[in-house]
């Protein structure tokens, strides 16, 4: 499986020395040269070498996390997605409201999990392994993801984990059984993510963490690129009218957000990379995304795109 992924960067807020440039940009000093280096050389490092051409290099820092924790109420620990919009791709890039995780002391943890989402032998049921015909399933084999909640649910009840990470393949053996295309205004009932995703990843430790991801190449359809993966998306505004619990974020194809704890931030880059599954339309076409062979003449998912293969 091809899965999209996830990139991550820390940045401390320890301060730098006077009249150094820390590595994240957090601190200036208050001279009129900066410097690119890594504490605990900055200091040695500001003088009179590395300095930055840029005088307004520091001037691109991010805000202080400290600030954010001082201000009641101004930073909360829910990641918010944006207004429900039009089309899947309409937030496509977007940055959501930095969260910040300073309620207890850590240390702090986070799941992840990708390739997760099996296969339902008839509408509401069970999920297996995909492709069970083809392969000699234990007992192990074929409770797999239940397993592994159960596993995910035990293990959380301990280390108390902040969110989880999903780096996409949500719903095998090709996605949603639907075509893409619906406008994201008018949610469209699959009979998925109740069996597959809301009943499996419940209970105590889990019932309340939100998801954070992207989709992966199984989630447009594996060898098409007309699965509903928009409504993948679009389950992020789903409501518990809908048997949502709201903890399903994924605004956009790609996105990011800041998550802040009391001395250290994190910087989370969500990054659709299926277009490496993207081929010219007579190649690999078990694996095509834009094959012609699965792929019906003229496919598209309407005014958001994309459009026919060919």
């Amino acid at each position: 499986a091809t899965l999209a992924f996830i990139c991550a960067f820390a940045a401390s807020t320890s301060s730098a020395p006077r009249g150094c440039c820390s590595w994240d940009w957090t601190k200036c000093g208050n001279t009129t040269s900066y410097c690119v280096a890594e504490p605990p050389n900055c200091e040695i490092a500001c003088k009179g070498q590395w300095l930055h051409p840029d005088p307004h290099y520091c001037e691109l820092q991010q805000p202080d996390i400290h600030l954010a924790f001082s201000q009641s109420g101004s930073c909360s620990s829910r990641f918010q997605v944006p207004p429900r919009p039009l089309h899947a791709t309409d937030h496509n890039g977007v940055n959501l409201s930095p969260v910040c995780f300073g309620e207890r002391s850590g240390p702090h943890h986070v799941f992840v999990i990708g390739d997760w989402g099996g296969q339902q032998e008839n509408q509401g049921g069970e999920p297996r392994p995909a492709d069970m015909k083809h392969r000699n399933l234990t007992d192990i084999d074929y409770w797999a993801q239940h397993k592994v909640a159960c596993e995910m649910r035990k293990r959380a009840q301990l280390t108390q984990p902040d969110y989880i990470l999903n780096v996409g393949d949500c719903f095998y053996p090709g996605g949603l059984e639907i075509s893409c295309g619906s406008p994201l205004l008018a949610r469209v009932e699959t009979h998925k993510f109740g069996p597959v995703f809301e009943r499996i990843y419940s209970g105590p430790g889990l019932a309340k963490l939100q998801w954070l991801g992207v989709l992966g190449n199984h989630d447009y359809g594996g060898w098409k690129f007309t699965s509903a993966w928009d409504q993948i998306i679009a389950y992020s505004w789903a409501t518990q009218h809908d048997g949502a619990q709201s903890r399903w974020v994924m605004p956009a194809q790609y996105w990011s957000v800041r998550v802040n704890y009391p001395d250290f931030s994190l910087d989370y880059f969500f990054v659709d990379s299926n277009r490496w599954d993207a081929h010219p339309p007579d190649f690999d076409p078990e694996h095509n995304l834009c094959g012609v062979k699965h792929n019906v003449a003229n496919a598209n998912c309407g005014n958001q795109g994309p459009t026919s293969v060919g």
